[in-house]
């Protein structure tokens, strides 16, 4: 029987004065049971879209134990998203579809998206739970590590403001039983004929069985070999000197170590440049005044530079703040009232170049946002498909749009930007109200609210809908 065993890293991805917590957990067996946690939320999270991915050979079998359906008082948790569900010409809900991309099953990575579908407090998901279990085929290996990190492309993990959360990679290791066989030698090692840089990466073919591998490096065309890597990497970035080197690799487990596999390969390192500090950017602009606090800083690039490092002043440079540092040429700012002075320097690996400082400050005054003039939607709907608009509000950087059936406000809309519209997709006969508010880093407006109620009536609504709709 094999006997597993595993390690588990529980990290967190931050919004402001909140967190969710993803967990990895072994059951035994090769079972993984992802968990999560909103115990530190005031909004709860309501779509979580995450890659799970598997290491060393091993392959993903089966995903179960998900939530299929509606969040529900009697049995609250997580569903799917609504674009897979299927609904016959009743409007009646005859296939929930599933969270899980079956593409991935019996490879090494499956995406899982997951959403809840509730309305109020009363049948929202629980605050802690178990998302679903990952069964999981170590195909012999000693460890498999199992990884979470959130797919952008589906949105992450979202909250029920619509902030998507930040998130940083959990995972866990699962153990097998010691191999019994010998793994055999990679299939293929290769690198670059010649490098300019000396920076380049050696790259093999994964074997079965293996836990680790062994990399060397001969300078001297096989005569001699020096180890420079030991893991379970199938890469490893090289940084040389000028000259010629060879590379062979072998796979290793607990029942010992393949033979070598050698390419005939030699790659020739000639550096002609090596890196210099690069200059300071040549300039930096922003505007001069802002009446919404949200603006560019944007700087001139500068030769041989990797990433920049900008800053902001406060007090006219007696202190500084770093706020950004990568490799963009830009920065949107978003802040309060205030007078601000802004720096930039240059980075790469020979050092950082002295710092380009701004020439005026910014004069940030921020107005009270007015609430939108106007708010529009139709008066009916045979569909529930239908725009809300309202009138731009100056100043404004966000919007907050909500709903109501008579009975309660419900937020439906909060995002950042210019937009002033809404598309809306009620899917329950009914009455529906809506007010917008502008939002800034002042704060809010009053709540424009619209003085008419859009009557919605699908024609394929279902009889159950109907008698609750009556209730």
């Amino acid at each position: 029987m094999r006997a597993i065993c595993i390690f588990f890293v529980t990290l967190l991805f931050v919004i402001p004065a909140n967190a969710v917590v993803i967990t990895c957990v072994s059951e035994g067996s090769g079972v993984v049971r992802i968990d999560y946690s909103a115990s530190d939320e005031t909004i709860l999270p309501i779509a979580f879209a995450l890659d799970v991915t598997v290491d060393s050979g091993a392959v993903i079998k089966n995903v179960y134990d998900y939530k299929v359906g509606d969040s529900n008082a009697a049995s609250p948790g997580y569903g799917i998203f609504p674009a897979s569900m299927k609904i016959d010409e009743d409007g009646k809900i005859f296939d929930w579809g599933s969270p899980v991309d079956n593409n991935g099953i019996g490879t090494s990575t499956v995406t899982l998206a997951m959403a809840s579908r509730y309305s109020d407090v009363n049948n929202a998901p629980k605050v802690s739970g178990t998302l679903c279990r990952i069964l999981v085929d170590t195909r012999g290996a000693t460890t498999v590590n199992v990884k979470v990190a959130a797919n952008s492309a589906l949105g992450g993990v979202v909250l029920q403001n619509a902030t998507i959360a930040k998130f940083s990679a959990v995972g866990s290791t699962v153990g097998g039983s010691s191999p019994s066989t010998i793994p055999s030698a990679p299939a293929t090692i290769t690198y670059p004929a010649s490098s300019s840089t000396g920076q380049y990466a050696i790259i093999w073919a994964s074997s079965i069985g293996a836990t680790s591998y062994q990399l060397e490096r001969s300078n001297n065309a096989g005569g001699t070999w020096i180890q420079i890597y030991s893991g379970a990497n199938l890469s490893y970035s090289e940084s040389v000197a000028n000259g010629s080197y060879s590379y062979h690799i072998r796979a290793t487990n607990t029942a010992g170590s393949s033979g070598w596999t050698t390419s005939t390969v030699i790659c020739v390192v000639s550096i002609t440049t090596p890196p210099t500090i690069p200059p300071a950017p040549a300039t930096i602009t922003y505007p001069a005044n802002s009446s919404t606090g949200h603006y560019t800083v944007s700087w001139a690039s500068s030769t041989g530079a990797t990433s920049y490092q900008m800053q902001r002043s406060n007090n006219a440079g007696s202190t500084w703040t770093q706020v950004y540092s990568d490799a963009n040429l830009s920065y949107s700012e978003i802040v309060a009232n205030g007078s601000y002075l802004y720096r930039v320097r240059a980075t790469n690996t020979a050092g950082s170049s002295s710092w380009r400082t701004g020439t005026t400050n910014c004069v940030v005054s921020v107005i009270f946002p007015p609430a939108p003039a106007t708010i529009t939607y139709p008066t009916s709907s045979r569909t529930g498909q239908y725009t809300i608009s309202w009138a731009p509000s100056p100043g404004a950087t966000l919007y907050q749009l909500q709903r109501s059936n008579g009975r309660a406000w419900t937020q439906i809309y909060l995002i950042l930007g210019p937009n002033t519209s809404y598309s809306e997709n009620i899917t329950t006969n009914g009455g529906y109200s809506y007010r917008v508010r502008a939002i800034n880093t002042v704060g809010a407006s009053s709540w424009r609210t619209g003085t008419s109620i859009c009557r919605v009536s699908i024609r394929n609504i279902t009889r159950s809908n109907r008698e609750n709709e009556n209730d």
